[in-house]
Parts: C-alpha cells; structure tokens; sequence
C-alpha cells in the first residue's frame, strides 16, 4: 500500500497517515503533489486507488483474489479538495480504477466541519479488512486513532470539546 500525502498535511498533528506510515514495510507514506507511476506502481500488481469518486466501485467487488497479481492499493490523504488535487495533477491516477470503502460514523470527530466519510486511517483499516478476511486484526490502529482523539480531547479541556465537537460526539 502505498499512501500519497499532501504536503500540507505533514504539519498536522492529528494526521492519521502518520499512523500509518508506523506499519512498516506493508504501508509507504509519500509527501508531494505530484507523483511519477513509476516509482509507485508495482511492477506486477493490479492497482487500485482508494477515493470514493463518481466511478468507484465497492472494494469487496475487486478483493478475488488473483494471486499471480495481487492488489496494490494507493490511496490518497488530505482534505477532500486536496485529495482531488492529487488526482487532477497525476493523470495516471485517474487511469487507475477507484475503490471505496463503507464507513460508519468517523471517530475522528476533530475536524472544522463535521466528518463526510472518515479518516484516512478508517478507510484503510476498513480495506485492509475486506482484503484481507480478518478486520479485528487492525483493532489496534483504531485504538491508537481513538487515543489520539483522547489526548487531543484532553489537550483543549472539555469545555471547549464539547463547545466546538460536541454536536459529533456518541458518548455511551
């Protein structure tokens, strides 16, 4: 997997790419705008790019497995319109097929406007379940994203969480 980061996201310390990018070798988080296919794409793979556009399509539609070429999946991380930014400068990403993923309400309840979809960090766990059969086994990515949210949380006192959040929270 391969995660291509706007540049502005570095400086964002809630930037779940980040996590990710403590995957090791399974994950690569690249910083830029633009992209060169060649040093991306895997020589023998099916790429797929994670981005919920008009043309997606389900990501449990292309998990057969092909073993002779497995899944490479690039994704995109950024605001929304800095993720078609990435898309709209690097033609051959449109040239992939794009694959979505369902989330349900985001945990990454942080955010000036209210989550449409979620994190970088959901979408892919959520992937790497339907990819790989086993989707608890990436609880622990979840948990650091739900601690990261804590500190955060703690970080601005409660008053001013609940003032700026509270109308995403789902306290038990």
């Amino acid at each position: 997997m391969v995660v291509l980061r706007h540049p502005t996201e570095t400086r964002h310390a809630l930037n779940t790419a980040k996590l990710l990018g403590q995957m090791g070798s399974r994950c690569h988080v690249l910083d830029g705008e633009v992209f060169e296919a060649a040093d991306i794409l895997e020589p023998g793979h099916r790429a797929c790019c994670l981005f919920p556009g008009e043309s997606s399509v389900p990501l449990s539609e292309r998990v057969p497995d092909d073993a002779a070429f497995p899944l490479q999946l690039i994704v995109l991380d950024g605001t929304w319109s800095k993720a078609r930014r990435i898309l709209r400068l690097n033609p051959w990403l449109a040239d992939l097929p794009q694959v979505r993923v369902e989330l349900g309400p985001s945990r990454y309840v942080l955010r000036k406007r209210a989550p449409e979809g979620g994190s970088t960090l959901e979408a892919v766990v959520e992937a790497l379940g339907l990819l790989e059969g086993t989707p608890d086994r990436f609880d622990p990515m979840l948990a650091a994203l739900d601690q990261m949210m804590t500190f955060q949380r703690e970080a601005m006192g409660e008053t001013r969480f609940r003032q700026d959040f509270g109308d995403r929270l789902q306290d038990p």
